[in-house]
């Protein structure tokens, strides 16, 4: 038995995209990939889950394809005489984390710890690692005008990193990204140097969004939605045209959010009647809600 290789490629992405289905991409932090975006408001929506990020299979399988390349790219810096180190906790495979000290639910974890073979730098001094991957026309504007100007949020992903570094003890100078082409495997590599002003810019950002209490106290990056990077933005519709947020916990007028810098916490608190009044809301429970949610 055959079957048409056009109605096997539906097939696939189908499934893929209804195994998938249900899972939002929301995270518990406010993650350094996405600080340096250009609009504030955008953090601040996707933060406390205002939308759900649905996802066709091929787009599914395409950011699986980033991940599924880590390893490649580490094995063949190791092959160079790089010593990486991919694991913070090697037997629990947990990566290297990082959390804000002033605002905990700012955090983030990069794909590794390296250094250069002795031979190259006696010192081996350590230095943080970061594996993306990139069609050809991203990877071409990469190559030709760095990450500062053509991904300013791997940029500033890099420079929150080598910030927290600093709290445990690292204090980690330069930020190697290694970048893959999807079309080709070539590779494109370059040094983040640590910038303090910059990072502190970011972090000065987190705290605003963080702490806002409405999207309203934060600017947005243009007030059209045609506007470029809005036309594509998972949040438009609530931004732009007032639609309704999702409804979770954190979208709910009952429940405030807390952070506690002593002890590297942050906390959803609902203040609303019934069962859950009073209580901290766990990070599962917070995505569905309750039968008396209000949104905000």
């Amino acid at each position: 038995m055959v079957i048409d290789p056009e109605k096997l490629c539906e097939l696939v992405f189908y499934e893929v995209g209804k195994a998938n289905a249900g899972k939002e991409g929301w995270r518990a932090h406010l993650g350094a990939s996405v600080i340096a975006d250009s609009c504030e408001r955008k953090g601040y929506f996707t933060f406390r889950w205002y939308s759900v990020d649905v996802r066709e299979g091929r787009m599914c399988l395409l950011l699986d394809r980033g991940q599924r390349e880590e390893p490649s790219v580490i094995e063949s810096l190791r092959t160079a005489g790089l010593v990486v180190r991919p694991y913070e906790n090697e037997r629990r495979k947990r990566q290297w984390s990082f959390i804000d000290p002033d605002n905990p639910a700012f955090a983030g974890s990069c794909d590794g710890i390296a250094s250069l073979p002795a031979e190259i730098d006696p010192s081996e001094e350590l230095f943080l690692l970061e594996i993306k991957t990139a069609n050809q026309a991203n990877f071409r504007k990469m190559k030709k005008k760095g990450l500062l100007i053509s991904k300013p949020i791997y940029f500033g992903q890099a420079q929150s990193y080598m910030r927290w570094s600093r709290y445990r003890g690292l204090s980690v100078e330069h930020t190697l990204f290694c970048v893959v082409n999807k079309n080709t495997d070539e590779r494109y590599y370059e040094w983040v140097k640590y910038d303090p002003a910059f990072a502190r810019d970011l972090a000065m950002k987190a705290d605003r969004i963080l702490n806002a209490t409405s999207s309203g106290e934060l600017r947005r990056i243009s007030d059209k939605q045609e506007y470029f990077e809005c036309s594509y933005c998972q949040h438009k519709d609530v931004c732009h045209n007032d639609a309704p947020p999702a409804k979770n916990c954190r979208t709910c007028k009952h429940v405030e959010h807390k952070q506690y810098p002593d002890s590297g916490r942050s906390r959803w608190r609902c203040g609303g009647p019934g069962e859950h009044g009073g209580s901290f809301i766990t990070l599962s429970h917070a995505k569905l809600g309750c039968d008396i949610y209000e949104s905000k």
